[in-house]
């Protein structure tokens, strides 16, 4: 959960963690978690996507069974959301 439409400024995002988290992005999948089908469409990085989880998690990115690649994008994700908390950004 988070804002991740944008770089923060002072906590920049590498191209390669951008790409893991856009293939990560979780899609609508027409669940009994909520009734806003097709989903939303979401800015992640700089980038659209249409058709997001609107699931009462919230969830734009998931990370099932993630290689140390996809960990270690997951703990930046955290990190910038700190960040983002530490320095009144959200």
């Amino acid at each position: 959960m988070g804002d991740y439409s944008k770089e923060y400024a002072g906590f920049p995002i590498d191209e390669r963690t951008k790409e893991i988290a856009w293939a990560n992005i979780v899609y609508c999948g027409n669940c009994a978690d909520c009734d806003r089908d097709p989903g939303k469409t979401e800015m992640i990085f700089g980038k659209e996507f249409a058709n997001v989880c609107n699931g009462t998690d919230n969830l734009a990115m998931r990370f099932v069974n993630p290689d140390a690649e996809a960990v270690a994008c997951a703990e930046k994700m955290v990190d910038m959301r700190k960040y983002a908390i530490d320095n009144h950004t959200v």
